[in-house]
């Protein structure tokens, strides 16, 4: 994917991939197939260096965004989870593995990685969830994806703490419901 930088946003072709949302914090959008075909990624800017919140799926596509943005100049000093549902917690190995980028996850965030790793039955689990619920047959090319889960993350945070978000102290608040390990980070200002 050749993505050009113009005027402060980041495109793909036409598609506008890096968009400032507030003074010091960038949404990026990261796309992939199957699923959702998108997430929501944000930088937020600090004085070494941006803290990316949340990745994007593990996909070539999302990978090939993450490397053009890098490309541009773009340093990454911090990933941050708000939760580990696929789309968000993806590319979060590759990060500390390909970039040697820190991850930090909520503690209730680790104890759901633990359940996914070594499943070896997803695609089956996920198909009886579907089937269970009167949804469609999955397609046939979803694998196993719990080799996203086997890192171990370099810190973690909890409700009511606080913590370093580019340059600012955001504070952490549990937010269950569509995961229930889901974290947002409140500032203030």
């Amino acid at each position: 994917a050749k993505i050009n930088s113009i005027e402060g946003a980041l495109y793909n072709g036409d598609d506008i991939l890096l968009v400032n949302v507030s003074e010091g914090i960038e949404k990026l959008v990261v796309r992939f197939p199957g699923g959702m075909q998108e997430v929501n990624s944000y930088l937020v800017k600090g004085e070494n260096g941006y803290t990316v919140i949340d990745t994007g799926i593990y996909s070539e596509e999302a990978i090939a965004t993450w490397e053009a943005l890098f490309d541009t100049g773009v340093e990454v000093k911090k990933v941050v989870l708000t939760h580990t549902h696929q789309d968000h917690i993806g590319l979060a190995r590759w990060f500390q593995e390909k970039k040697g980028v820190p991850v930090y996850t909520s503690k209730l965030g680790y104890k759901e990685m633990l359940k996914h790793r070594d499943k070896k039955r997803i695609k089956e689990n996920l198909a009886d969830l579907l089937h269970m619920h009167g949804g469609p047959n999955l397609p046939g090319r979803i694998g196993n994806d719990s080799f996203i889960y086997e890192f171990e993350p370099d810190g973690f945070f909890d409700e009511t703490d606080t913590i370093l978000l580019g340059n600012q102290c955001f504070e952490v608040v549990w937010t269950p419901g569509h995961a229930p390990d889901h974290y947002c980070f409140y500032q203030k200002d």
